[in-house]
């Protein structure tokens, strides 16, 4: 019986080493893994700048004037309207002045005009009121309340869609990347 001879210990790969060529096929995974939740991690909204005729339905539909929408930073909300009146974008000091329709310090992002439209900025979190200055259109719930949430927050009624008018609050892109990132990874490197 001929026994064979074991190559030198230094040219032996310990059994849990990687083939470099393999390591780097791991690597591309897991990042094709954490970066593919990026394309979905944001969610789109239009507001419909009108005065409401009746009292708003807020928990359907809370992208609509006279409601507080929800969003998490990267969001996209887009404030417009094309009507025959005249209406403006203007944001209020602060909760008081929103709940009030006083527009003492606010800032006008919008001027009076048929058509318009506003990208709100979503990239810190906090709360941002608006409201139309016209007369009367305010007190009809034309303003809204845009609250940006922070990445510790978490709503279940997120679906990862364009909106016009209805909700999409999510766990944030980072919290969500990292979850499916170590998750994919760990399944790699448990096949490997």
């Amino acid at each position: 019986v001929r026994r064979r001879t074991p190559p030198p210990p230094s040219s032996r790969s310990p059994p849990h080493a990687m083939a470099p060529h393999r390591l780097l096929a791991v690597a591309a995974a897991a990042a094709a893994a954490a970066v593919a939740p990026l394309a979905e991690a944001t969610a789109n909204y239009t507001v419909n700048w009108v005065p409401q005729a009746t009292a708003p339905d807020c928990t359907n539909a809370p992208a609509t004037p006279g409601c507080t929408l929800h969003v998490h930073p990267g969001d996209t909300v887009v404030i417009s309207w094309d009507t025959e009146e005249v209406h403006d974008l203007l944001l209020m000091e602060n909760a008081e002045r929103y709940g009030a329709c006083t527009f003492i310090n606010a800032e006008e992002k919008v001027g009076k005009k048929q058509q318009g439209s506003y990208t709100v900025d979503t990239s810190a979190v906090g709360t941002q009121y608006f409201g139309c200055s016209v007369y009367g259109h305010c007190t009809s719930k034309q303003k809204i309340a845009i609250e940006v949430e922070d990445d510790a927050h978490d709503h279940d009624d997120h679906d990862d869609h364009d909106h016009d008018g209805t909700d999409a609050s999510s766990a944030p892109p980072a919290q969500r990347l990292g979850g499916a990132a170590a998750s994919a990874l760990v399944a790699v490197l448990a096949t490997a």
